[in-house]
């Protein structure tokens, strides 16, 4: 695989969406979820000085996106909550 074919393995960079969506992303690997929503909708987050001008998720996080703030919100709220950490922890791998 060239450097270009694994840049873009699977369609998965090509296929985001850098600006105009709410990315709803949470890790790939850990004993509980941790989700996160990062708005490149409005560009910036209220309480801090920070904004966004486009984003990119890595290799080692799922995304979803959307147009819609509350959904997104919703989402991210129900993948951090207790009842999804207890109900995927049967499917999680055990360590030694």
């Amino acid at each position: 695989m060239n450097p270009y074919t694994r840049l873009d393995y699977r369609r998965l960079l090509i296929s985001q969406r850098p600006t105009g969506y709410y990315n709803i992303l949470y890790g790939s690997a850990g004993t509980n979820i941790a989700c996160c929503v990062v708005d490149t909708v409005t560009k910036h987050l209220p309480s801090e000085n920070f904004s966004t001008h486009g984003f990119f998720a890595e290799a080692e996080t799922f995304l979803y996106q959307t147009k819609d703030s509350k959904e997104a919100h919703y989402l991210c709220a129900f993948l951090n909550s207790e009842y999804v950490n207890q109900a995927i922890k049967l499917y999680q791998p055990k360590g030694a």
